[in-house]
């Protein structure tokens, strides 16, 4: 049985993992985020919205990726939404 969780931690991660680079966009434009603790799930489905740069929106559809640091690989997530005028995924 899993333990509910008092508290989500949000985070910005200071470094980008590998992979996590766009040619035409600094690293300063994209904003990793890392939601805790480790293995958190969710009795229902959750929608959550990111903020994006500018300059992430102006290369085209943006992509949210999650990534395991356990295998290194990065996985695409399903974007229900992409608000330009408020820069929210």
């Amino acid at each position: 049985m899993n333990t509910p969780v008092a508290e989500l931690a949000v985070a910005v991660i200071k470094e980008l993992p590998p992979a996590a680079r766009m040619r035409s966009v600094p690293p300063t434009d994209l904003l990793p985020i890392d939601f805790g603790p480790t293995g958190t799930t969710f009795r229902h489905p959750v929608r959550v919205q990111l903020p994006v740069t500018e300059a992430v929106l102006s290369q085209g559809k943006p992509e949210v990726l999650t990534y395991d640091p356990d295998s290194g690989a990065w996985q695409q997530v399903k974007i229900l939404a992409i608000n330009a005028k408020e820069r929210l995924v």
